[in-house]
């Protein structure tokens, strides 16, 4: 699922901090990653059923845990769930 893929990189590039992140022919800086990781938050909702409960250990470990431990991007805390938004 596209949705998923794309959540799943960002948090890999955010947990390896590799930068830029290719996804599909996207390059995704470091600079607005936490824009494009929001972004893909919200859409996980457009995500196909099947492969959201396949992958629902995971889903739900990452997103806990961009809860629990903001990233920190560019030098700075990210505020990944602000729900000033």
């Amino acid at each position: 699922d596209q949705y998923l893929d794309k959540f799943f990189a960002l948090v890999h590039a955010l947990d390896e901090h590799v930068f830029p992140v290719r996804i599909g022919d996207m390059r995704i800086m470091e600079n607005n990653l936490e824009t494009e990781l929001k972004s893909s938050i919200a859409a996980l909702n457009s995500a196909q059923l099947e492969p959201v409960v396949r992958f629902l250990h995971l889903l739900l470990d990452k997103l806990v845990l961009l809860v629990v431990r903001p990233p920190v991007i560019a030098g700075q805390i990210g505020m990944i769930l602000d729900y000033t938004d």
